[in-house]
């Protein structure tokens, strides 16, 4: 019979629950030590999806070469383009984008990075 983590003693769940928040910590902060505990419960969410959310967001990079990231979330239908804009310095430092030119952005109309698959 396979073990899942809640048949694991208490030792076990909490070395995991350790593991995890190494990894957290080791991570970018997604909230700041002064934000309302609401952020910190909502970057909580976001970091056990991030790699789900870098690899939705480097599809899109495929899609679309040289877009910036306001151009990327109009192409996708996304109202704010922040969602897209904050995992690109992520994936740029993880190699999986570069980033390009900046140009003036077609949605803003402000100079802006352009991004590439890596």
């Amino acid at each position: 019979m396979n073990r899942t983590l809640f048949d694991d003693p208490a030792e076990v769940r909490a070395s995991i629950e350790s593991d995890i928040q190494r990894e957290i910590e080791r991570a970018k902060p997604l909230s700041r030590s002064t934000d309302p505990e609401t952020s910190h419960d909502a970057a909580w969410h976001v970091v056990k999806r991030l790699g789900e959310i870098q690899r939705w967001v480097l599809k899109i990079v495929e899609e679309w070469p040289g877009s910036t990231a306001s151009e990327l979330a109009d192409a996708k239908g996304i109202g704010d383009p922040r969602q897209i804009n904050r995992r690109l310095p992520e994936l740029e430092e993880q190699g999986r984008v570069r980033r390009g030119e900046a140009r003036e952005c077609q949605i803003t109309g402000r100079k802006a990075a352009t991004w590439f698959p890596g």
